[in-house]
């Protein structure tokens, strides 16, 4: 099993990993990058949830202390490349090539 971090996923009072297995992919952009995007799909009501979300270094803390493997995916670029990005990944899950990562 595999979890796809969500903005609240990850947070303290929530975790939800532990539910799912011990793979995390954590998708993440700058706060600005989030913003801009939040604002231009016309949700601003989504806004303060932007504050949320664990950083990568809030990430590490956690596959650390819970033994967890993970693999982060910037999305602070192009629709195309995130386009790109995307088949890359999907073609790794398939294949079984995938690289996941710990901090142990």
């Amino acid at each position: 099993n595999v979890f796809v971090e969500i903005p609240y996923g990850l947070q303290k009072d929530k975790l939800m990993f532990k539910y799912v297995g011990g793979k995390i992919i954590h998708f993440h952009c700058q706060n600005e990058t989030n913003k801009k995007r939040v604002k231009k799909r016309g949700t601003p009501q989504h806004l303060p949830f932007i504050k949320k979300i664990p950083d990568k270094k809030e990430v590490i803390r956690l596959v650390k202390k819970y033994g967890l493997k993970v693999m982060f995916i910037n999305t602070d670029c192009s629709y195309k490349k995130m386009e790109k990005k995307a088949e890359k990944l999907n073609r790794s899950l398939k294949t079984g090539g995938i690289r996941w990562t710990t901090f142990l």
